[in-house]
């Protein structure tokens, strides 16, 4: 009896594999540019930052603020 269910355990496994790993690769690569998304996101953001400082002080310098 405990031989039997071993086996159907090896079986099953063995019938479940093909399904379980494509599925883990796809979640894993939703992971993966999820995360890229946020990375590329937060450098965009931090670039646009120092272009508007940048901007901001290169036209203070300029004399533009004062009338």
């Amino acid at each position: 009896m405990k031989a039997d269910k071993l086996t159907e355990s090896r079986i099953f496994r063995k019938k479940l594999l093909p399904l379980v790993l494509p599925i883990t690769f796809q979640q894993f690569m939703v992971a993966v540019v999820s995360a890229s998304d946020a990375i590329m996101f937060g450098a965009i953001g931090q670039n646009r930052e120092e272009l508007l400082a940048g901007s901001q002080r290169s036209y203070l310098s300029r004399g533009y603020d004062r009338r």
